[in-house]
């Protein structure tokens, strides 16, 4: 059997693939199906995955949105070439873009990659005056520090003091993702979310650069 076949034979439908491959002129009739909820203020986001990893298929719905009057935005960690952070960059009306860790050695430790190519992708896109937002996730033992975060403010008071900060805190559910993948968990079993008074010292030294703190 090949694989898929235990998919389509399951009885009871309790197997599925998680995701399917979709033309271009598919993917834009299921976000047609939402538009009436878009609003003036609304849209699409491509998220998670990374869209920068298929640039052809997602610039190509991106353009299709945009000549629908459909509102675009990506998530992103800007791990890219920079000539396709410049496609993107034409192509979508806002940049979503992570910014997990600051110091180069810890965030090759953390991720397996050096920061520098990431680091250049913002500086390319505030040279273009892009519509970005900085997502810093809040991972505990990892990103939650303050000198990790006083780096990240620093940073992005040297490109550009009006692009808003969102802190973006740590998510317990993602143990069900490690366990799925097979993969040791990396947290204490009780991990929980960054207590709301850390996330408010967090914020604290953002407003303190003089940055928009989310």
């Amino acid at each position: 059997m090949r694989c898929g076949d235990c998919v389509k034979a399951c009885p009871t439908g309790a197997m599925r693939f998680d995701a399917r491959e979709m033309s271009v002129d598919e993917a834009l009739r299921e976000i047609e199906l939402d538009e009436a909820f878009y609003g003036a203020d609304g849209g699409v986001t491509l998220s998670g995955g990374e869209c920068m990893m298929s640039p052809d298929f997602s610039l190509a719905v991106l353009k299709a949105c945009r000549e629908r009057g459909i509102g675009t935005n990506i998530e992103t960690c800007l791990y890219a070439k920079p000539e396709t952070v410049d496609a993107f960059c034409e192509a979508t009306d806002q940049i979503l873009a992570d910014l997990k860790l600051i110091d180069p050695v810890r965030h090759k430790a953390a991720t397996g990659a050096d920061n520098a190519l990431i680091l250049e992708n913002f500086r390319r896109l505030a040279a273009k005056k892009a519509n970005l937002v900085v997502r810093v996730p809040l991972i505990p033992g990892f990103t939650a520090d303050e000198e990790n975060i006083a780096g990240i403010a620093a940073f992005v008071c040297s490109l550009n003091a009006d692009f808003p900060v969102e802190l973006l805190n740590f998510n317990p559910m993602c143990r069900e993702k490690y366990e799925s993948l097979r993969l040791p968990y990396r947290f204490r079993p009780d991990e929980r979310e960054i207590p709301q008074e850390t996330v408010r010292k967090l914020k604290a030294i953002l407003t303190d650069h003089g940055l928009i703190a989310r």
